[in-house]
């Protein structure tokens, strides 16, 4: 079972006052950071250490769980301020597994220089084409208010 299933079991079970469905979901949440970390060793030929791959998703997987958590419990400002340590904590792990590719295939990085020029990704820059940011603001501003409106149909309920 995946992280994301086991996650949204998590959420349910936690909802629905269910210990025992959330232990369980715990557990699949455990097994998937054993799973991973296998996998991620393996992927690497040994390069990123099996048993710290394993604990580094275990600590994505506790940070995601104590987010939950604490703003089930109405506690948000420490869930905002886990979930960043939580999103800061997953580029240490992007950086130790990209080390462990490049020590893997070195001839596929190259020297390790920076490029001169960034891809031509088709989506422009700010300066050239303001319509994407537009969007994204009026994006963003739409999700806020959804999420107002949820929490004050919540808070009333």
């Amino acid at each position: 079972q995946d992280h994301i299933n086991a996650q949204s079991d998590l959420a349910i079970a936690t909802l629905e006052g269910d210990q025992e469905a959330r232990d369980l979901a715990i557990e699949h949440l455990k097994m998937f950071s054993q799973d991973f970390g296998a996998f991620l060793a393996t992927a690497t030929e040994g390069n990123l250490p099996e048993e710290a791959a394993q604990e580094a998703v275990w600590m994505h997987e506790e940070q995601v769980i104590k987010t939950f958590d604490l703003y089930v419990e109405e506690n948000y400002e420490e869930s905002v301020k886990t979930y960043r340590e939580g999103y800061a904590f997953m580029f240490g792990i992007g950086e130790t597994l990209g080390g462990a590719i490049v020590t893997q295939m070195p001839d596929q990085f190259g020297d390790g220089s920076m490029p001169e020029e960034m891809p031509q990704t088709g989506f422009g820059g700010a300066s050239n084409d303001s319509s994407m940011m537009v969007w994204l603001s009026g994006l963003a501003a739409a999700a806020l208010a959804g999420l107002f409106v949820f929490r004050r149909k919540t808070s009333q309920e």
